[in-house]
C-alpha cells in the first residue's frame, strides 16, 4: 500500500474512525472531481478489502462526512477556507471533489506532515508523522 494513503488512514483511525481519510483516498487521484456513486463505491471497497465493519446506513454515513467537511453545505460548521471536500459543478452537481492542499493541511494540523516537493509515486505527497521537538 502506498505509504500516502496509509498515513491517511492511521491519521483518521487515531481521530476516531472517521470516514474523512477513506474519502480523501478515493477522490486524490480526481482533479477534476468524481461522481458520487462512483466515490461511494470506491469508499466501500477499500473498507471492505480492509476488513473494515460498514454501517446499514453506509451511504448515508458517506454522505454526512462529506458535508461535515464541506463548506457548501447546510451543516458545515468550519470556516469556509478550511473545508476539505467540493460540489464539482456546485451543489446539487452530483459530482465530488478534493481540495487537495486544504485536505493536507488538515492532516497536518492533526499530527500528520505533508511534502508537495517530494512525490515518489503517482504525484502523491510524502507525509509523516509529526515528530515532537526533543
Amino acid at each position: 500500500m502506498d505509504d500516502f494513503f496509509a498515513d491517511i488512514d492511521k491519521q483518521i483511525e487515531r481521530l476516531g474512525g472517521g470516514w474523512a481519510a477513506y474519502l480523501v483516498r478515493a477522490l486524490w487521484d480526481h482533479p477534476m472531481g468524481l461522481d458520487r456513486q462512483l466515490v461511494i463505491d470506491a469508499v466501500l471497497e477499500d473498507a471492505l478489502d480492509r476488513g473494515r465493519p460498514v454501517p446499514p446506513s453506509f451511504e448515508g454515513t458517506i454522505q454526512a462526512t462529506f458535508q461535515q467537511h464541506n463548506s457548501a453545505s447546510n451543516v458545515f460548521r468550519a470556516s469556509a477556507d478550511s473545508d476539505i471536500f467540493e460540489f464539482v459543478g456546485g451543489k446539487g452537481s452530483g459530482v465530488w471533489g478534493l481540495h487537495r492542499a486544504r485536505a493536507l493541511a488538515w492532516m497536518a494540523a492533526n499530527g500528520r506532515t505533508c511534502d508537495f516537493e517530494r512525490r515518489p509515486r503517482a504525484g502523491k505527497p510524502t507525509c509523516a508523522a509529526r515528530r515532537s521537538p526533543e
